[in-house]
């Protein structure tokens, strides 16, 4: 299965008839994601001249039904998001100091995906589901050991990089790892498979060609892109987003519902505007934390 963008009708289009083929689900903002296999429909909050909508989750569900679904929860909180901005987002930028910012936020959010997604299991275990246990052991063991790609990345940028990450907290990736952890300790753990399948989903849209423009920026001889293709459409990615729709298509509805509404916030921090310092900030952080030359 392709991971592809979805098909989305206009609010003011009815959606099909609900039934074994179709689900829908409500989001926290009141907008309604319908979909089918192949489609989906997003009605935005305040939906005048429709009918009243029901929730309907089948039991299960099949991947590419969850897939749309999914992309409905993104598309709708990344509108939301634009709109709450006070001005859109710049084109992502590809220059070498947004890559070095780049890098200390995944060194965050990487950092703490291993040791949360073990104390899921945890739970798991603990609550009889063991096949959840060993699911997110199974996440936690595939992205250990990507923090220290960011560290290796900044390392070869010429820096100190432990010192660096323990003094430069991006707001915007602690604020994820902080919604991760609270999901994690929730009272509906399985939530943290929404934060992760956003994490991964949004990171498909970093391309072979977004990839090779930020090895272009870098100086010559340079090689501090492994933690960004790792998370990107030429990476694990992919196949991590195709197994994790098979897997949350599988579960009881109600677990499909808090991962639909945990997705959306995450999507939603997602959408916040850029926390780049900027370019004068970067240069203060490149003399502070350069290596000392042997020389």
């Amino acid at each position: 299965m392709t991971i592809q963008a979805s098909s989305i009708s206009p609010s003011i289009n009815p959606p099909p008839t609900v039934d074994a083929e179709t689900e829908s689900v409500q989001l926290p903002n009141g907008d309604w994601v319908v979909a089918n296999a192949t489609r989906l429909w997003l009605h935005q909050a305040p939906m005048a001249g429709l009918a009243p909508l029901t929730e309907a989750l089948t039991e299960p569900s099949e991947p590419d039904r969850t897939r749309q679904l999914l992309a409905g929860v993104l598309t709708s909180a990344l509108r939301q998001g634009s709109r709450e901005q006070a001005a859109p987002r710049s084109e992502r930028e590809t220059s070498w100091r947004h890559h070095l910012w780049s890098l200390a936020s995944s060194y965050q959010t990487t950092h703490a995906t291993p040791a949360t997604m073990r104390r899921v299991a945890g739970r798991f275990e603990t609550e009889g589901r063991p096949q959840l246990a060993d699911y997110c052991r199974h996440v936690a063991d595939e992205e250990s050991g990507h923090d220290e790609l960011a560290l290796r990345d900044l390392r070869a940028m010429g820096l100190q990089a432990e010192a660096l990450v323990a003094a430069v907290q991006p707001p915007n990736a602690l604020a994820l790892v902080a919604l991760f952890r609270r999901l994690a300790d929730g009272p509906e753990p399985i939530a943290v498979l929404g934060y992760a399948y956003v994490l991964e989903r949004m990171a498909l849209f970093s391309t072979a060609e977004y990839v090779q423009a930020i090895e272009a920026a870098l100086p010559p001889g340079v090689k501090a892109t492994r933690c960004l293709r790792v998370h990107s459409a030429v990476g694990t990615d992919q196949r991590h987003v195709r197994e994790s729709l098979e897997f949350i298509a599988n579960l009881p509805a109600q677990d499909r519902r808090a991962i639909f509404q945990a997705a959306f916030e995450s999507a939603l921090l997602m959408a916040m505007p850029s926390d780049y310092p900027g370019d004068e900030a970067i240069d203060a952080l490149v003399t502070r934390f350069r290596v000392a030359s042997s020389d």
